[in-house]
C-alpha cells in the first residue's frame, strides 16, 4: 500500500448514505468523480438509497474518502455547494452548529404547537 493510503485507513470512519442530493455525511452532501461517472444520483432515484463507507479527517470537513476495495482505494469526496456554509469548518464546529439549528428548530416547532393549543382553548372558551 502506499503511504496516503496507509495515513487515510488510519482516519476514523463512518457510514454515509448515497441520496440523489449527493453523498450524505452528518447533514452535508459531498461528491466525487467515481460517483458523477456512474451517475449514482441519478441511480438512487430508481433503485432508492445505498450505503457507503468513508473516512474522514476531523480537522476539516470540505472532503471525506470514499472507502473502496476493503480500504485499498480512497476516492477523494468534495463538500457540495449546498453545504457550503461550513466549507472552513472542522468537524467539531460544524457539529456544534448543526445541534444548535435543531435545538432552535425543535423550540419554534413546540411554540408554534403552543400557539395553535392557546387558539383552540380560546375558541372553545368563546363558544361557551
Amino acid at each position: 500500500m502506499t503511504q496516503d493510503i496507509v495515513r487515510k485507513n488510519l482516519l476514523p470512519t463512518g457510514g454515509a448514505s448515497v441520496t440523489y442530493r449527493g453523498i450524505s455525511y452528518r447533514g452535508l452532501f459531498y461528491t466525487c468523480e467515481l460517483a458523477v461517472r456512474e451517475q449514482w444520483f441519478v441511480k438512487v432515484r430508481m433503485e432508492g438509497r445505498w450505503k457507503v463507507q468513508i473516512a474522514y479527517d476531523p480537522r476539516r470537513l470540505d472532503i471525506i474518502y470514499l472507502c473502496q476495495n476493503g480500504g485499498n482505494q480512497m476516492e477523494v469526496c468534495h463538500l457540495l455547494p449546498i453545504s457550503g456554509t461550513f466549507a472552513t469548518s472542522d468537524w467539531h464546529s460544524a457539529m456544534d452548529y448543526l445541534a444548535i439549528h435543531e435545538l432552535e428548530k425543535q423550540a419554534a416547532d413546540t411554540r408554534k404547537i403552543k400557539a395553535k393549543g392557546t387558539t383552540v382553548c380560546s375558541n372553545h372558551d368563546m363558544q361557551r
